[in-house]
């Protein structure tokens, strides 16, 4: 069992946001939309691996 994130800077903080429907599933059972370190957490303890996706390149 695995899900996907992928990692953004805002203004100098790292969020994590799910990028996949599992992760969805558990920011919103988190009521959040970013995933915290502590919500990693205890998705791994619950036997997930977590995978961070490439950011995607963006055009200016």
């Amino acid at each position: 069992m695995e899900i996907q994130v992928t990692i953004k800077n805002n203004y100098g903080n790292r969020a994590i946001y799910p990028a996949c429907d599992n992760a969805e599933l558990f920011a919103s059972i988190a009521g959040t939309v970013t995933l915290t370190d502590e919500t990693i957490s205890k998705i791994k303890n619950l036997g997930y691996t977590v995978n961070v996706r490439p950011n995607e390149p963006t055009t200016l």
